[in-house]
């Protein structure tokens, strides 16, 4: 599409954020649509750098517009439609997706309205629950939680069936038809996370009595309670949040001074958020909310990006505010950033980057298509160094406008949710054919050997390593499920014996449970040995 043709579309349309003067909304809804049911908005091309490649792996049918998905522990995904409010389940391998449930009574009508939120339980089949974040009618949004039947661990099926809702709020806040975020995702501790937007009401993200411009962490393990819900809020706030009584809402609080944090990841690791917060008309940001020290307030609205904010001038000002890590300027509008995820490196991965990338931020522009990754030096983020192939020094991909979701999958891949055009649905960026060593297989860089194997909870573990190939930089311990619960730095010399002691502790200081485990040893550019080992009670 041509450039002024995209950014009249882009500016008229505003998915993601407020239209300038509201006496243009329901006329971009017309060109809109116009314009995407007339194919003028075509298929990705993505640009990538060598060696990647971006693959359409859910593509059809979608009569409204998909804007997030949520992947179940199988492989297969759940998607939501915004404006229809349909969700949708694609099975393994099958290339399209199947309507399973339509939540009723979504209200759509804005651009930033609709079913817009979606999050699988972590213990998903035993508490087979799905989670929705979704504007209803009546000025309200809803916060709501199915339960699921069917074939809950058949991957290749479609027949799962959402029935029995149980509501966890009927009173988060949609006066205006603007700025109402709705990521949800689950932190490592299985505590639900929900990203809300000012609503318009811009000094209410500076208020922690109010819901507009936070970031709520919710406690949701003993739910659904007795009947419908909605439960008291006091039931939902978990231990460890920032922010005490006397009001209930302030006690789930995370976050606050958010505009419209559109989206946010998890990492898995950490437990750190990525926060994307969209900006109004000079900067979108890039915040990390850190687990170790929650209840930052990202400014808004005395602060947008890392500049002050032009704006109310009495909420908020007395206040500490915590700065983005990254921001970029509104230097030819429409702009809304896309937070993708910390990139964890997996050597077990079948669709693994390779082990630079650990660590690196990834975050996305909706309407300018383009991927950027920031790497840590020295405590600063910063835009990473380009890599052979890439279409510009700051960009890593390029050529993938209307992305509205951007998640790192078990397999070690990107996938990407396409909102708008004839080609969307769900992309998966794979990593070049080759890269990285299999664990599973015998290695010629040594043996890594841990006693005693099996392992008992609680005890501390031997480890051997000897090899002339590779200079290991790091072991890294991580669950069935790929998750990384240990990552410890080593060094080595390429001709000496490799020996330590780990203490059966993850990174957060627990102690492991009983299951298989796998260790891996790194060197700064691949994998040199792996191991297996059961942990018993």
């Amino acid at each position: 599409m041509p450039n002024v043709l995209r950014t009249t579309l882009c500016f008229l349309a505003r998915p993601l954020d407020r239209p300038r003067s509201h006496r243009y909304a329901a006329f971009a809804l017309a060109i809109a649509a116009l314009l995407i049911e007339g194919s003028i908005l075509g298929g990705a091309h993505a640009v990538l750098p060598t060696g990647f490649q971006s693959q359409l792996i859910v593509a059809h049918t979608f009569p409204g517009d998909p804007i997030a998905f949520a992947p179940l522990p199988d492989g297969r995904f759940l998607i939501i439609d915004r404006n229809l409010g349909n969700v949708r389940l694609a099975p393994v391998g099958s290339g399209t997706s199947v309507l399973i449930h339509t939540i009723p009574d979504v209200q759509a009508a804005g651009n930033e309205q609709g079913l817009l939120g979606i999050a699988v339980d972590p213990d998903w089949p035993a508490r087979p629950y799905v989670y929705f974040y979704y504007t209803h009618t009546g000025n309200v949004a809803y916060l709501t939680m199915y339960t699921a039947s069917g074939d809950l661990t058949i991957p290749t099926s479609p027949n799962i069936t959402l029935g029995s809702p149980f509501f966890l709020f009927t009173d988060l806040p949609d006066v205006n038809n603007y700025h109402n975020s709705g990521t949800l995702r689950f932190a490592p501790d299985k505590t639900l996370l929900l990203t809300l937007g000012d609503d318009g009401n811009l000094c209410g993200a500076q208020n922690l009595d109010l819901f507009e411009g936070k970031l709520l962490r919710l406690n949701v393990s003993a739910m659904p309670g007795a009947g419908t819900g909605p439960p008291p809020k006091a039931d939902l706030i978990p231990p460890g949040n920032p922010f005490h009584g006397p009001g209930d809402i302030r006690q789930l609080v995370y976050a606050w001074g958010l505009r419209n944090p559109f989206r946010f990841t998890v990492d898995p690791l950490s437990g750190d958020l990525v926060i994307g917060d969209v900006g109004e008309d000079a900067q979108e940001e890039v915040d990390i909310l850190f687990a170790a020290s929650p209840g930052s307030n990202f400014g808004w609205p005395q602060m947008e990006g890392f500049g002050e904010h032009p704006c109310c001038g009495l909420c908020g000002q007395e206040n500490t505010f915590t700065d983005p890590i990254f921001a970029y300027n509104h230097d030819v509008p429409p702009k809304a950033v896309i937070a993708g995820p910390r990139y964890r490196y997996n050597g077990s991965a079948a669709r693994r980057f390779p082990p630079q990338y650990d660590n690196n931020i990834f975050f996305a522009e909706f309407y300018d298509g383009w991927i950027r990754r920031l790497v840590n030096t020295g405590g600063a983020w910063a835009i990473a160094p380009p890599v052979p192939g890439q279409p510009s020094a700051a960009n890593w991909a390029d050529g993938l406008a209307f992305h509205s979701d951007i998640q790192q999958g078990s397999d070690g891949a990107l996938y990407l949710m396409r909102m708008f055009g004839n080609s969307r649905g769900i992309y998966r960026i794979s990593a070049p054919v080759g890269v990285g060593a299999d664990p599973n297989l015998a290695s010629s860089s040594g043996t890594l050997q841990i006693e005693p194997s099996p392992l008992r909870a609680g005890q501390s573990a031997r480890i051997h390593w000897s090899g002339t190939q590779a200079i290991p930089a790091a072991l890294v311990v991580q669950d069935v499920s790929g998750r990384i619960v240990r990552k410890i730095p080593v060094h080595a010399s390429d001709s000496a014996a490799l020996d330590l002691v780990w203490n059966g502790l993850s990174d957060r200081g627990e102690r492991l449970s009983s299951g298989v485990y796998f260790f891996r040893l790194e060197s700064s550019a691949d994998v040199i040995a792996s191991a297996k080992v059961v942990i018993l009670r």
